[in-house]
């Protein structure tokens, strides 16, 4: 793990998620393209086109292709004939579901579904998800036939910004699911009103500047890793998200890193009995079990609750209270990771609780602030029972952008400079000082 670290940590910017990505999640090569596979609307390569990380795409013209779908409409209707490789409705429109079905036929059909990648772009508006799943929902939901927008396959979708595109699930269903065998990544994209999570990932998913919010759950209202998945959280907002059972904001059960992100006002509402490490009432901004590693960089985790413990960060083992001949000093799993992070504000049903760690720790690297001392604080440059003095939320375009800091704040200064990301949550590069959490002070 340590020489991961030193090799990722080395490397600055959008270098830091792509070497976690490819040493930790055993991710490889992601986003090449096999040719001469596609056709009908989807288009070729073009001189120029922009690159992947491309704040806001184009809508119009040839784009990079192969394996590229547009969309040019809002509502929410069938593909007409997935597989034929045009994304078209009954009237000939792109929708947003048309074009998961006609890229996912796409993939299934490929020759080499493992080395190729298709792009879907998707243009300002608000797209709401009115088909609702279907009972039973398996082989519906699974073809996007109905209900939540399933990713098969190897996936770039891409938004106008977070502020700008919308995804909405209707608070009928999930708005995305990733099969294993899915490497998706979604950016400049607000996802929202999903039901059972707003995303239910089982593949190797990568966020950037997308928010998350105002998804409910049972567990991972705002997102939920299942065991075989991996998670990249970078420059994102995940907030104001609800779970019934644990993991407000994430649930993490597989490998998970966070950079340059808050995390802010999520809840775990929890009414029954529960028992120290169970899988009830814990984790209201993050909640990881089965001994997953998750790793949190210059990340900003604030005002979330939970009902029983740990209200910004949760870590623990499920099922752990059932084993009954563990005591305090056994320690199963890997610990959640904290560098140059900011937990905060978070709160309990029995009062403040930014950190509970039972068999599983929470451990620091160094450069970390919280307001109590429930989160290991031990390392250099570490200040805990410290308030970090946030301003208001940043926002561009209708897009929070994560807490300012006011003057004089003490997490000004206090990162450890050769594990600090070159670039902050808003995009601005970070310069010769590093500051605790993902917004840079001005």
């Amino acid at each position: 793990m340590r020489k991961c670290w030193s090799r990722f940590l080395a490397v600055k910017g959008e270098g830091l998620a792509r070497c976690f990505t490819a040493l930790f999640f055993s991710i490889g090569i992601v986003g090449c393209h096999s040719s001469g596979e596609v056709s009908g609307d989807v288009v070729g390569p073009t001189p120029g086109m922009p690159t992947a990380d491309s704040p806001n795409p184009p809508t119009g013209g040839l784009l990079q292709g192969p394996g590229t779908f547009i969309v040019d409409t809002t509502e929410d209707a069938t593909d007409a004939i997935p597989g034929d490789g045009k994304c078209a409705t009954q009237d000939g429109k792109c929708s947003l579901r048309a074009a998961v079905q006609e890229s996912n036929s796409s993939l299934l059909l490929s020759t080499d579904p493992l080395l190729r990648t298709n792009l879907i772009i998707v243009p300002e508006g608000h797209y709401i998800l009115t088909l609702a799943p279907s009972r039973p929902s398996v082989v519906g939901e699974s073809l996007s036939i109905s209900g939540q927008l399933s990713i098969l396959g190897s996936t770039n979708i891409r938004g106008s910004g977070a502020g700008k595109t919308i995804i909405d699930g209707n608070g009928t269903d999930r708005v995305f699911a990733t099969t294993p065998n899915a490497v998706v990544s979604i950016s400049d994209i607000s996802i929202t009103n999903g039901a059972s999570s707003g995303i239910w990932n089982e593949g190797q998913l990568n966020l950037k500047r997308v928010v998350i919010t105002k998804n409910k759950g049972s567990y991972g209202g705002g997102i939920f890793n299942t065991p075989t998945s991996s998670l990249v959280l970078d420059s994102s907002v995940v907030s104001d998200n609800e779970a019934n059972s644990e993991g407000g904001g994430i649930r993490c059960d597989a490998a998970c890193l966070i950079i340059n992100s808050t995390i802010s006002g999520n809840r775990v509402l929890f009414e029954g009995e529960s028992y120290d490490g169970s899988a009830s009432g814990e984790g209201g901004g993050l909640d990881s079990r089965a001994g997953a590693p998750v790793t949190i960089v210059n990340s900003t985790i604030v005002n979330n609750h939970a009902a029983t413990g740990g209200g910004g960060v949760n870590t623990a083992v499920f099922y752990q209270g059932g084993l009954g001949v563990l005591d305090d000093t056994d320690i199963i799993g890997r610990p959640i990771e904290l560098i140059n992070t900011i937990v905060a504000n978070n709160t309990t049903d029995s009062g403040p609780g930014n950190c509970k760690s039972t068999i599983s720790q929470v451990r620091s690297f160094g450069g970390n602030i919280s307001d109590d001392d429930s989160c290991g604080l031990t390392f250099a440059k570490d200040l805990p029972n410290t308030n970090p003095q946030l301003g208001e939320m940043i926002m561009r375009d209708g897009f929070p952008q994560g807490y300012a800091l006011l003057p004089g704040s003490p997490a000004i200064g206090n990162g450890v400079k050769e594990n600090c990301p070159f670039l902050d949550q808003t995009g601005i590069p970070r310069g010769d000082r590093c500051d605790t959490g993902a917004v840079q002070a001005r």
